[in-house]
């Protein structure tokens, strides 16, 4: 029998390498066998539930198993699942549910509060894993999230066929599909289904890392080297992790990179490290399945002002467009329109929008990706930037408009611009800031926290007189930029301390301060996780046993001091650990 659905292909998998470790977390594992019987359990209770064929089955879980054995479940009943970060703010959460129209929410222990009414996943015992009859190729596999301009996120509905085209297609490109695969991002991403299904549906192993070891370079690297990964995927943010780390350690086979644009000189040290590493930049919209181009990372591409994002997939249709809908000449520059099996069905209940970027074409359905691109001498297609606002950063898209759109609905807001700026030169891109009006900077940050993910909020706030435009009325970001100045607050702690004073410059070093208020924390600064990373690196010279968790649990200047003075920073594990 062909496999008609994704849910088909594991079943076959599951049957013919049983007692081949499916997913691990941790020392925490399961087979084939286990994860099968699992999510057979869990197809029974969603049956008793009422899920049917066609149906949503939304999560709001902590990184662990319970998403895939949800993911599964949910594909033996005919339905698709929704994924939601349960580091979101419960207003987020909410809002995402409601566009999914679920039909059940599952949640663990730690999230069951959260969502009144969900089913809670805990050990089930085991059932057969059986699918339901009457599935098809063109249901949808799973629903993903895309930041949405008008301040409303849209969810991407996926179709089994293009799961399975992609699958089969990454494997043609890198050769051979590895043993074992990495998971180093949260499951509500797209970036990290590659991973996912490329172990999942290849009899490979999964292995679940949690964010606070992936966020530390020497854990990261200490991990993989207890459980070497043939395959990693990551963005070029965490692939720096990977290279900071006292004991660098990289995949055994391939590694991946995406969701953000790869810097020359990043793939320069993966390829000093590891000559023999086969090295891929992968490129493609969520609203096409994961990835639609890769490119083979060579030698050549270190000298090149960007790595290219490389051909199509097998089963990938592309075009790169003019304004008026016509293919331009060999090297020069226009829009890169996506078909064939990787386009998604559309946006969920969204129909106009749908038709704003989904269209038909002489060559079938497309997609338009908003990207502007160009083929070079090679033919390989290289990113130039976005033809509209829409921003890449951490791997994720953001609409700047979403972002302005909570901003004015702040008391003493009266304008906002919000934009992307790398903090140095060869930095990763973050979002930044500019206001009119009066508003107190750390009470914004944490309201903001309260309505939009993490990668949502600004690292950095200015405050301007005036928003400066162009004769044509856009946003002036040259004259804008100019106009930000920083200034300390008069009211400011200064360091007093040895210590102070060397914690405080390592933080104004990375977060670009002239001066730090040692009582301000760290995310109210403009921290970030990938700062977070970069100040764990540079105090680590000072303190080699400093890790991250530690580093989050005393999160500000004169806190971290103090401890570090004392030499009582919490021992790994022995603290909650609050996101930066």
């Amino acid at each position: 029998m062909s496999d008609v659905t994704c849910a088909d292909r594991f079943a076959r998998v599951a049957r013919t390498a049983a007692d081949t470790i499916a997913v691990r977390h941790d020392a925490a594992s399961l087979t084939y066998r286990a994860l099968a019987g699992q999510a057979g359990a869990l197809a029974r209770r969603l049956r008793e539930r009422g899920v049917r064929h066609g149906d949503v089955v939304a999560t709001v879980l902590d990184r662990s198993p319970l998403a895939v054995i949800a993911m599964l479940g949910s594909w033996a009943v005919g339905a698709a699942y929704a994924h939601i970060d349960a580091d979101e703010p419960d207003s987020r959460i909410a809002e995402a549910l409601s566009v999914t129209e679920a039909r059940v929410v599952l949640t663990d222990r730690g999230n069951a509060r959260r969502v009144p009414g969900s089913l809670v996943l805990d050990k089930l015992p085991a059932a057969p894993y059986e699918p339901v009859a009457g599935r098809s190729s063109s249901d949808v596999a799973y629903l993903a999230f895309t930041s949405g301009s008008t301040g409303t996120r849209q969810a991407v509905l996926v179709e089994h066929g293009s799961v399975r085209n992609y699958v089969t297609a990454l494997g043609e490109r890198i050769g051979s599909m590895p043993d074992t695969y990495a998971s180093t991002t949260t499951f509500a991403a797209d970036l990290g289904n590659t991973s996912v299904f490329g172990a999942l549906l290849t009899g490979g192993t999964l292995d679940i890392i949690d964010a606070e070891t992936v966020l530390d370079p020497t854990a990261f690297a200490a991990r993989l080297r207890r459980y070497p990964a043939g395959m990693v995927k990551c963005t070029p943010s965490q692939l720096e992790t990977l290279l900071n780390a006292d004991e660098p350690t990289l995949p055994t086979d391939v590694l991946i990179v995406g969701g953000e644009a790869f810097p020359p000189h990043l793939a320069r040290s993966v390829l000093a490290a590891r000559p023999d590493l086969a090295v891929f930049n992968h490129y493609g919209p969520t609203e096409t399945t994961i990835g639609v181009l890769m490119h083979r990372v060579t030698e050549a591409d270190l000298d090149r002002a960007t790595v290219p994002i490389g051909r199509p997939l097998a089963g990938v249709d592309i075009a790169v467009l003019d304004e008026s809908g016509l293919p331009v000449a060999a090297g020069e520059s226009g829009e890169l329109h996506i078909g064939g099996r990787a386009t998604a069905r559309g946006y969920a209940g969204g129909d106009e929008f749908t038709s704003m970027r989904f269209a038909e074409g002489i060559d079938g359905r497309h997609y338009a990706s908003g990207d502007l691109v160009r083929h070079n001498e090679q033919g390989d297609i290289e990113f130039l930037g976005r033809l509209d606002r829409q921003l890449k950063v951490g791997g994720l898209r953001i609409e700047p408009a979403e972002v302005e759109n909570v901003l004015l609905a702040q008391r003493g807001i009266r304008q906002a611009v919000v934009t992307g700026e790398p903090a140095d030169t060869d930095r990763p891109t973050e979002l930044v800031a500019y206001l009119v009006g009066l508003v107190e900077c750390t009470g914004l940050l944490r309201r903001l926290r309260r309505a939009l993910p993490a990668s949502h909020v600004p690292s950095r706030i200015h405050h301007v007189a005036r928003i400066p435009v162009t004769r044509n009325g856009k946003t002036n970001f040259t004259a804008l930029r100019k106009l930000a100045a920083r200034k300390p607050a008069a009211a400011a702690r200064r360091p007093d301390t040895g210590t102070e004073r060397l914690v405080a410059d390592v933080w104004c070093e990375v977060l670009r301060h002239v001066e730090i208020d040692v009582r301000v924390r760290f995310d109210d600064l403009g921290g970030d996780q990938a700062k977070a990373r970069t100040v764990l690196g540079k105090l680590r010279g000072h303190f080699p046993t400093l890790t991250i968790a530690q580093l989050s649990a005393h999160p500000t200047v004169a806190e971290l001091a103090a401890a570090l003075d004392r030499d009582d920073v919490a021992e790994p594990g022995s603290t909650s650990v609050v996101r930066l």
